[in-house]
């Protein structure tokens, strides 16, 4: 009985730091974590917090922890809702996937609806925020959909599971640019062909 508890106790740890489907996919082979990677065609997604460097520099640091820690919680939340797979946490940004380990149909627009649901989350925290006497926390978000390469990327000593190209440089980028546009969810053109007569959407540039 203690092993199995201990089993379960490590299983459940080991989930927290990567991803819930990888954890099964490792369990379900019997296989052990090797390093490799494939190219498949994903969404992902990046988010940060707009003026961190400023919130950081104001704000006491207990009080700024909760209020990252309850935006995380608002964005993890929301991608898992979605079905989608965080990748890592980036001091205030957050990096996260859609269409890996599993399979996932539709994966573009899982993606889409996830901002929608941080950015809702957002605004109820906000306002509770702003009720305390809080500033607001205001949210940029970046999507776009590519072939990338995915897998345990590391040294056989640590490696992650996470996703690399283009593709992600690019959504990375559409996270940033919302500081020029005043906007706070930037998709690509690609995410636009995929999903876009279902979304409300306006065009902004070519950048």
């Amino acid at each position: 009985i203690r092993a199995v508890d201990t089993l379960d106790h490590a299983v459940r740890s080991f989930a927290a730091f990567v991803p819930v489907g990888l954890v099964k996919q490792l369990i379900a082979s019997d296989q052990e974590l090797q390093l490799g990677g494939q190219s498949r065609f994903l969404t992902i997604m990046f988010c940060d917090v707009e003026a961190f460097s400023t919130l950081a520099e104001n704000s006491p640091s207990q009080e700024l922890l909760m209020r990252v820690s309850a935006y995380l919680e608002a964005v993890t939340l929301s991608v898992n809702e979605e079905k989608g797979t965080i990748d890592k946490f980036i001091g205030d940004a957050v990096m996260a996937f859609w269409g890996a380990p599993d399979e996932l149909h539709d994966h573009v627009w899982h993606a889409c609806a996830a901002a929608i649901r941080i950015s809702q989350r957002m605004e109820k925290l906000n306002a509770k925020w702003m009720a305390e006497g809080l500033e607001p926390l205001r949210i940029r978000t970046g999507i776009h959909c590519d072939a990338v390469l995915v897998g345990n990327i590391g040294s056989m000593h640590r490696m992650s599971y996470t996703v690399m190209g283009d593709g992600v440089n690019l959504a990375s980028r559409l996270e940033g640019i919302n500081n020029e546009y005043g906007t706070s969810i930037c998709i690509s053109q690609s995410v636009y062909r995929e999903v876009g007569e279902r979304l409300c959407l306006r065009p902004i540039d070519e950048v």
